[in-house]
């Protein structure tokens, strides 16, 4: 369930180093103390005691955004859970999203509130006071924080202010008020019956009983028309901490007009194998074990798209499909590009900073198939994807149930499929002139599979009257016959986006010579360049775009 107002990795070596926040210029990286000498209501000194903020900042500057998240993770204020500190950091940054984990006092080292909150202002403040310093936008500094973590992170919403002008410390000059919030399955309020009681009871020590103290410490008590924007996810039924809490929250959130998504997922019970899904005990987290990225939890797809029309992800493609015959998947690429155009493909988008993936069968073909930054390069599916089981001598049990099975195996499923149908797959059935039906048989198929994919469709490369792959007795000559299927598919795709389906036709033939061809069919080296490159404009043309402006600070 969704109820929205839309607002349109890399590890830190952990050591520690004592030094003063107020005099960092270039970037931390390392553990670095948060507070300037002695801590406010500082009890002890041992390292337990003190505050401090962990550094994770994207591998390049060609895969980051300028943005950074302030990371609470829960632990019921306490202890810190390690599946929503380094974990949470790391997807950060896959986002283009530099993170700052936060290390902040405990219930268990005689910490109760105001230090917590305390902390969680310093954070903001010290990430804003030296974002040009560290390459980073001061308008674009947001928190995430679940369970108690989540807590925090509400209360930094609805209590900050603009800073001390007169402060000597030039932290304590600048403004606490966080540009967003994404609160996963948090506490918010401290007042029974919603109220989460280990995080009231160590949050607040002695104090649970004070009255006042329980509503100010109530997130969804104090929203107003100027409290940040937010994103909340949480499960239903939640085991440990009462939806409730984000309800409230996201109430009172629209009751202010304040943009926000609230996400209610159904809770699944950890399964073996499959990461941690919801555990009663520590949360979904990122809904996968420790380092494991392919079982992430549906939350984070929804998270990544908001902070992307929010102003703070990298451009969102998620999960791309390359479909269709051995160009698709290089057989034939050189060994200066192997993998065919999907390598300058990741590339090239790689380096304009947008986030996705490619999905596919399992490659059995060692020549072609790559990894790359976690990338899985697979091979597309072989020159029959438009023929069926009455081709004589093929072991195809037919397109529906063929492409069914391709992709039930498919662990992520795709969001775009570039969809490339060359020669070899016209002539296997011995009826080029019939090709373009049988494609729109296969299209029927995939919409039908996957109703809400991004399907993009290349023309067909010419074939001159020498060319040794035709296939089509007795040599007849395919130039009329290609032309009239590249003809046939740019009408299909105008049928159909006339339904409403989203479908684009790509002329990838247009763009190609015989000089771009090695052999009269697969491509050169600067041909798999040329491919890539016209994918690529393909791709970035149409993405949907977002009218709202990213949240400022005032």
């Amino acid at each position: 369930m969704i109820r929205s107002r839309v607002l349109v990795f890399v590890t830190a070596l952990v050591v520690t180093l004592v030094f003063a926040a107020s005099v960092q210029a270039a970037r931390p990286t390392v553990e670095f103390e948060l507070w300037t000498g002695v801590e406010p209501n500082q009890i002890n000194t041992p390292y337990e005691d003190i505050s401090t903020l962990t550094p994770y900042f994207p591998s390049s500057p060609n895969d980051t955004t300028g943005a950074a998240m302030i990371v609470c993770p829960g632990g019921d204020y306490a202890y810190l859970s390690e599946d929503e500190g380094e974990p949470f950091a790391a997807w950060l940054n896959e986002l283009g999203i530099s993170a700052f984990v936060l290390k902040y006092r405990l219930s268990v080292n005689g910490y109760h509130y105001p230090s917590q909150i305390l902390d969680a202002q310093r954070a903001i403040r010290t990430v804003r006071a030296h974002a040009l310093d560290w390459d980073l936008d001061p308008n674009r500094v947001g928190i995430i924080g679940a369970a108690a973590g989540g807590h925090l992170a509400a209360l930094t919403l609805v209590h900050y202010d603009d800073g001390d002008p007169n402060a000597l410390d030039p932290n304590e000059r600048v403004r606490s008020r966080p540009d967003l919030g994404v609160l996963c399955y948090p506490v918010i309020s401290m007042n029974d019956p919603n109220t989460h009681e280990g995080s009231r009871n160590h949050l607040l020590g002695d104090e649970v009983s004070d009255v006042n103290l329980l509503d100010y410490l109530s997130a969804e008590l104090h929203v107003s028309p100027n409290t940040p924007p937010a994103f909340i996810m949480t499960t239903e039924p939640d085991p440990n901490i009462p939806v409730a809490n984000s309800s409230l929250f996201a109430e009172a959130l629209e009751a202010n007009e304040v943009p926000y998504e609230f996400h209610l997922f159904e809770y699944e019970q950890p399964s073996g194998g499959r990461g941690r899904k919801a555990d009663p005990v520590q949360g979904v987290g990122l809904g996968s074990d420790p380092g494991d990225t392919v079982n992430y939890h549906a939350w984070t797809g929804e998270c990544a798209h908001w902070l992307y029309e929010a102003g703070y992800g990298l451009p969102h493609l998620g999960n791309i499909w390359p479909l269709g015959d051995s160009i698709t998947y290089g057989a034939a690429a050189p060994s200066s590009i192997p993998g065919g155009y999907r390598k300058p493909l990741y590339e090239n988008l790689f380096a304009q900073g947008y986030d996705f993936k490619f999905v596919g069968t399992v490659n059995s073909n060692s020549t072609t198939k790559l990894t790359n930054a976690g990338q899985q390069w697979h091979d597309g599916h072989s020159g029959y994807a438009i023929a069926d089981f009455t081709i004589p001598g093929r072991n195809y049990s037919g397109l529906y149930d063929e492409v069914e099975a391709w992709i039930d195996k498919l662990d992520q499923k795709p969001d775009m499929i570039l969809l490339m149908i060359g020669i070899n797959d016209l002539n296997q059935k011995n009826d080029v002139t019939g090709a373009a039906d049988r494609l729109d048989l296969l299209i029927t198929r995939l919409f039908t599979l996957l109703p809400n994919v991004r399907l993009l469709i290349a023309s067909v490369l010419d074939a001159d009257s020498d060319n040794a792959y035709r296939h089509v007795p007795p040599n007849t000559d395919l130039h009329e016959p290609i032309l009239n299927y590249n003809a046939g598919i740019a009408s299909i795709v105008a049928t159909r986006q006339g339904l409403g389906q989203n479908i684009e036709f790509v002329d990838m033939y247009a763009g190609f010579t015989l000089d771009d061809l090695s052999d009269g069919l697969h491509p050169t080296e600067s041909g798999y360049n040329k491919m890539a490159d016209i994918w690529t404009e393909a791709i970035k043309l149409n993405l949907p775009t977002s009218d709202v402006n990213t949240p400022t600070s005032d």
